[in-house]
């Protein structure tokens, strides 16, 4: 009897696994290359989104034309020139070549980015696909006026950490959207990659984080973002080849003090904003 209750248990949860439904972002409606709303009053009242089975934490100030934690859109541009492009990704549209995409803004100030599974219980997630936005690539590959241009010992990781339906911690992995620890292996990551997350075991919620060496005394410089696409698929992780080319004999994961501008703070309409180097900025690499 205890055999046929196991068997049926197991039976019940691999169905259950099978039917979630992977998000492809393709659900939300946004105009040719365009990009979810940030600009009104009821954007800010929008706490989630949802696509297929998953929901995204998401929040909003449209009086300051800010967003946090997650969004979507559809574009195909893949270079970085003002806050606008903050959606952009580096690949040009969604994974296989499809229109929409996730965007998240994992700034350590608003705090971990949330992904909600459905189930009283939850359920092993496989995996999604992950590339670089195209303000996170420019910058560590090129620098900028808030972040240095990455070299010799220099990374930028996601840190993915899974919760079970007690809000208990089931397992952390760790993955480098750029890593230039060796020279010889040096890669920013400029393509669709596959990320595994099934080593988390049964999760009800899974939250990502973002650091990088370039790290000062306002967080971390480089910009907290990256892209996602079909949350919940199959697939196989494989890291990128070197597409980096750096010098082996110079190390430069720490922020030389030449390059730290001046920091000031003012108010603003009765806010206070920082201004540094000129660039008025929050912390996280945003600027509004």
């Amino acid at each position: 009897m205890k055999k046929i209750y196991l068997s049926l248990l197991f039976a019940g949860a691999t169905m259950f696994a099978a039917a979630q439904q992977v998000a492809t972002f393709e659900n939300l409606q946004i105009g040719e290359e365009g990009h979810m709303s940030v600009s009104t009053e009821a954007d800010d009242d929008r706490t989630e989104f949802t696509s297929g089975s998953y929901t995204f934490a998401t929040g909003c100030m449209h009086d300051w034309d800010y967003w946090y934690w997650f969004g979507y859109a559809n574009r195909t541009i893949t270079t970085y020139e003002s806050l606008d492009d903050q959606w952009n990704n580096i690949v040009g549209g969604g994974y296989n070549n499809s229109a929409n995409y996730g965007v998240a803004f994992c700034a350590a100030f608003n705090g971990p980015c949330y992904v909600t599974v459905p189930g009283d219980e939850g359920a092993v997630v496989p995996g999604f696909y992950i590339t670089n936005s195209a303000y996170a690539y420019t910058s560590m590959k090129d620098g900028d006026s808030f972040a240095k241009k990455f070299g010799l010992g220099d990374w930028f990781k996601l840190t993915i950490t899974g919760y079970d339906a007690n809000n208990e911690v089931t397992g952390t992995k760790e993955y480098y959207l750029a890593d230039l620890r060796d020279a010889d292996k040096a890669y920013i990551i400029n393509d669709w990659r596959y990320v595994d997350l099934s080593g988390l075991g049964k999760v009800k919620k899974i939250g990502f984080e973002l650091t990088s060496t370039d790290t000062g005394d306002y967080g971390m410089n480089t910009p907290a973002y990256f892209c996602l696409d079909d949350f919940g698929a199959t697939g196989t992780e494989v890291l990128p080849e070197k597409n980096i080319d750096i010098d082996p004999t110079v190390i430069t994961n720490a922020v030389a003090e030449s390059n730290i501008p001046a920091v000031r703070k003012v108010l603003e309409n009765n806010r206070l904003v920082i201004y540094n180097n000129g660039k008025r900025i929050t912390i996280g690499g945003a600027e509004f």
